[in-house]
């Protein structure tokens, strides 16, 4: 047993090696977002917890590129460790995609994201910023098809983003396609 701690520690490294590009550096990240639904569907902003702890998103915000922040919830909303939940304007989303009730946060007042670009800035009940993206028109799809973030530690630029590979046009609630 004891001739087989050095090859579980060399393992361990490798394993820690190979998969640290995919550690979040934030707690909560943007992941996937739906600026171009199809009519009908909901525009909507997909959150992951990258840490080990569950976070609570009791008055945090969102805002875009008018700076109005948009809380979020103003009840308890914990977000489990890995967890992902959709802030979207109304639900359903649309009739493409199966996601419970429980993993959305309706928000009446969410923020329009902007087909022509726009800023999307997730906050710390306190105001200080926990992620964002910047998006231009350049980097959507069709109407209908999400963009998705492709490494949750990588930054929130053009080549960190790309439209959704699914044929729905989105995984909202469920891994990236892009992952």
């Amino acid at each position: 047993m004891r001739r087989n701690i050095p090859h579980m520690v060399a393992l361990f490294f490798l394993f820690f090696c190979i998969n640290r590009s995919q550690i979040c550096t934030a707690q909560i990240v943007i992941t996937e977002i739906m600026p171009a639904p199809r009519s009908g569907e909901a525009e909507w902003i997909e959150l992951r917890n990258c840490s080990a702890q569950a976070v609570d998103l009791q008055n945090c915000t969102v805002h875009d590129r008018t700076r109005k922040p948009v809380q979020l919830t103003d009840a308890p909303f914990l977000l489990q460790p890995g967890a992902i939940v959709v802030c979207a304007a109304h639900y359903p989303l649309g009739d493409r995609w199966s996601v419970s009730v429980d993993s959305v946060l309706v928000i009446r007042s969410l923020p329009s994201l902007n087909n022509s670009g726009d800023d999307i800035v997730l906050c710390h009940a306190d105001g200080t910023t926990m992620d964002s993206i910047t998006y231009t028109s350049s980097w959507l799809g069709a109407s209908g098809v999400s963009i998705e973030r492709i490494r949750l530690d990588g930054a929130a630029d053009r080549e960190n983003w790309a439209p959704c590979r699914e044929a729905s046009g989105a995984t909202p609630g469920l891994p990236n396609s892009t992952w």
